[in-house]
């Protein structure tokens, strides 16, 4: 907003030195102003583009968030999975000691 403004301010100055020149030094000012608009539109462009670009990276990114804290669950998941897996393991293997000391008693 402030740049616009100025933008303004400047352009209202060359205007009205152009009014108060000669008609070459009209012409010349004319000019500058329109080299002035034109640079103006083609930032105005570009600024449009990259705020496109930004607003596609932030969609991205959130992708990303979600996506990651999806991952973190899933491994979560296979972590838990892996200590009841190992849980049972050990179980199974205690009970298969127990069964296998309770057959040398009874040979004795």
């Amino acid at each position: 907003m402030k740049r616009q403004i100025t933008l303004f301010t400047v352009l209202a100055c060359i205007g009205g030195l152009a009014m108060f020149s000669g008609c070459k030094g009209q012409q010349q000012m004319q000019q500058q102003i329109l080299e002035l608009e034109a640079r103006s539109a083609d930032m105005q462009r570009k600024l449009g583009q990259q705020d496109g670009q930004i607003r596609q990276m932030n969609a991205e990114l959130t992708q990303i968030k979600d996506l990651v804290t999806k991952l973190g669950n899933v491994v979560i998941n296979l972590q838990r999975a892996e200590e009841d897996r190992q849980k049972a393991a050990a179980e199974a293997k205690a009970k298969a000691a127990a069964a296998a000391s309770k057959k040398t008693k009874k040979k004795r």
